[in-house]
């Protein structure tokens, strides 16, 4: 629905699952997806907040939330989100490269450098496993 362009529309339908079921990680992924898109980044971060506290391994859910504390400037937050994507879900290469985005913004280029070698070598290793 939000990739359709009816943001709105969206977000009420998304609301409208988790008043049945509260529990819906879709529904709340989905709406922290379509908030953001809004501009709402405070909500979308508690939307990706509450996919984690009931589904704390989901490397999707962590990185996630890392793309919100980068563009709320809260790049060590950002980091440590990543970081835990990537150890989740070690093959998958987007976590990885957003590693080295957010260190390179703090100037730590050895960092960036490394993010980006892992990068690589989970490209080569991506079986688009579930996350």
């Amino acid at each position: 629905m939000a990739l359709q362009g009816d943001l709105d529309g969206a977000i009420a339908r998304y609301r409208m699952a988790l008043q049945t079921d509260p529990e819906f990680l879709d529904a709340h992924n989905n709406l922290g997806v379509a908030l953001e898109e809004k501009g709402d980044s405070e909500a979308a971060k508690r939307q990706f907040e509450e996919c984690l506290a009931i589904r704390p391994t989901y490397a999707r859910y962590h990185f996630n939330l890392g793309l919100v504390e980068v563009r709320q400037g809260q790049l060590d937050s950002a980091i440590a989100q990543f970081e835990e994507a990537a150890r989740l879900s070690p093959d998958w290469n987007e976590p990885y490269y957003s590693l080295a985005a957010a260190y390179n913004r703090k100037g730590d280029a050895k960092a960036a450098s490394e993010a980006l070698q892992s990068a690589r070598r989970a490209a080569k290793t991506d079986k688009t496993a579930e996350r």
